[in-house]
């Protein structure tokens, strides 16, 4: 089949590499993954329900892009069972890349909500509720900013009082300030939540916690007794994902839905705080980590379009194409080999801190945990912030070459650029992650 002009031109970009292509790519994800990232972009490329070559994403209203995303995970959910666990770790990281807002789901259900009772919980109560989360029979979402107060922890105000009688905790949203805000799935979807609220004791304050809290009927999915979930409306981007609010009236738990790895709380009330504080805001570290995913891989997906683009894209009196610009290779060669350096520390990073999970898993290493959660900290946060900030740069930098085109949404960039908003601000703000960085190297 004879190729029209622009594809020509890429193919004769791509025929005179001055280095080996497929040894970067091995380098970058490993040989196996790179192959199995192959292997899940064919899957998810011939199937009609995760892709359709007629899919108009830029023209979708909300309502249609949530139906679509809740597809793609119900489809996704019965293909990732068929696959090897290192097959489905590459068709989770490309169905990501295809839909933020599909990523944005699973992240929340498999990461946050998951790791959250496997991080907080003890191996009982991880064994009880895992089988479940995999299989998706309850749909999890991550409770922890409320209106008020947003990552100020300290400020936070749901509580959870034990009430002895019952062998229960009672949660309670006792002002509109401790309304949860921006939970993802919790607008329309989660069944289950992981919340972190102010146990009570006898009328005391015991310190931050974290509780599962049923939201929906499982078979219905109906708001339970006491609960009131909303959307929190049009959001600048990933709008295939429930972005809501939480709010609980007197909501009766079991005593065994307090995850107790670091405290318990007896049937008496008697109640035994963590042996660190910090062991309850461990997740943040993680999930800051998991940033420098959404980074390297949107800032990749706008430097691809833009270096295409610059590809076949001719201008000038001697009819040139962009790439061939010294003003282009300015603009795009920097923030390429910034991407890759970028990855090279991710993959390490995610090593260190996989590693420094495991150390809690046993009384002897318990102190060597605690002892590196600074140091883990202390990375997270600053990678956090100034890999964000470099990333909003790289995008603008990107759209900006695309000429006339730039301000279309049909680029894809002008996509990309709504979508990784939320990572410059949620996880925590970058200035304040900066300087609890600064603070740490002092």
């Amino acid at each position: 089949m004879a190729m029209n002009a622009e594809m020509q031109s890429i193919a004769e970009e791509r025929a005179n590499p001055s280095f080996p292509v497929r040894e970067l790519t091995y380098f970058l994800y490993g040989k196996e993954h790179a192959q199995n990232l192959e292997k899940a972009a064919q899957i998810i490329s011939r199937d009609p329900i995760l892709f359709h070559k007629n899919d108009r994403p830029f023209d979708t209203p909300r309502p249609a892009a949530r139906a679509r995303t809740m597809a793609r995970v119900k489809r996704a959910r019965e293909i990732r069972h068929t696959l090897t666990p290192d097959l489905e770790m590459a068709f989770r990281q490309m169905m990501n890349q295809h839909d933020k807002s599909f990523g944005m789901r699973i992240y929340v259900h498999d990461n946050l909500f998951r790791e959250s009772i496997w991080a907080q919980g003890t191996k009982e109560q991880f064994d009880q509720w895992q089988d479940d989360i995999t299989h998706m029979r309850v749909i999890g979402c991550f409770s922890m900013t409320e209106l008020g107060h947003s990552s100020f922890l300290r400020g936070l105000e749901t509580t959870a009082t034990y009430d002895r009688a019952t062998q229960q905790f009672i949660v309670n949203t006792p002002t509109l300030t401790a309304t949860k805000w921006w939970i993802g799935m919790a607008g329309q979807t989660a069944t289950h939540t992981v919340a972190l609220c102010q146990l009570i004791i006898d009328g005391k304050e015991c310190g931050l916690n974290w509780f599962i809290i049923p939201l929906r009927s499982r078979e219905t999915g109906e708001l339970l007794p006491g609960v009131m979930c909303g959307d929190v409306g049009a959001k600048a981007g990933r709008n295939g994902l429930d972005n809501g609010y939480l709010q609980f009236s007197q909501v009766r738990i079991p005593r065994d839905y307090m995850l107790m790895k670091w405290s318990h709380v007896s049937p008496e009330g008697v109640y035994t705080p963590p042996a660190n504080v910090a062991i309850s805001y461990a997740s943040l570290i993680g999930e800051r980590f998991w940033a420098l995913i959404e980074v390297t891989d949107v800032t990749a997906q706008a430097l691809t379009i833009a270096t295409r683009y610059s590809a076949v894209r001719r201008q000038g009196a001697q009819d040139q194409r962009l790439l061939d610009y010294q003003l282009t290779s300015y603009r795009l060669m920097p923030a390429i080999a910034g991407c890759i350096v970028i990855q090279a520390a991710r993959n390490r990073l995610l090593e260190d801190w996989t590693a420094t999970l495991k150390l809690q898993d046993e009384p002897a290493t318990m102190k060597q945990f605690l002892a590196q959660l600074n140091e883990m900290h202390s990375l997270a946060a600053s990678l956090k912030a100034w890999t964000g900030w470099w990333a909003v740069d790289v995008l603008e930098a990107t759209r900006r070459c695309l000429g006339g085109y730039a301000y279309s949404s049909y680029n894809g960039i002008h996509q990309l650029v709504s979508d990784f908003g939320v990572v410059t601000t949620g996880r925590g703000d970058n200035a304040v992650l900066a300087q609890q960085a600064g603070r740490c190297l002092a």
